[in-house]
């Protein structure tokens, strides 16, 4: 198998959803500094968070993606699920588990 290189305008798309990913991870971890007031927090639990948001953020972009949204929709729902961070991996699973359940062989 062959392997072509990625056109240059798929490249920055991704580029462009790993960054709203990873800017929902900072806000996110921004805001629960604000709203704990804990100013104790390290860079490992900064980094941590958005390693998590960044993650789900690309994963809500898949999501968008394969139900056809737009460009500018899979920006907006990877800012909202980086925003989210664990919140939002864990409503991913549930999504999942549920469709699992619906459609098990027996």
């Amino acid at each position: 198998m062959e392997l072509k290189p990625p056109d240059p305008e798929s490249v920055i798309i991704w580029f462009v959803i790993g960054a709203f990913a990873t800017w929902g991870g900072i806000v996110r971890f921004l805001l629960q500094e604000k709203r704990t007031m804990n100013k104790g927090k390290t860079v490992k639990s900064a980094i941590s968070q958005i390693i998590v948001s960044g993650f789900t953020g690309v994963l809500g972009g898949l999501i968008v993606f394969e139900y056809g949204g737009s460009n500018y929709m899979v920006f907006i729902a990877s800012g909202i699920f980086g925003s989210m961070g664990d919140v939002g991996l864990l409503y991913i699973q549930s999504y999942f588990k549920k469709v699992n359940n619906n459609h098990r062989i027996m």
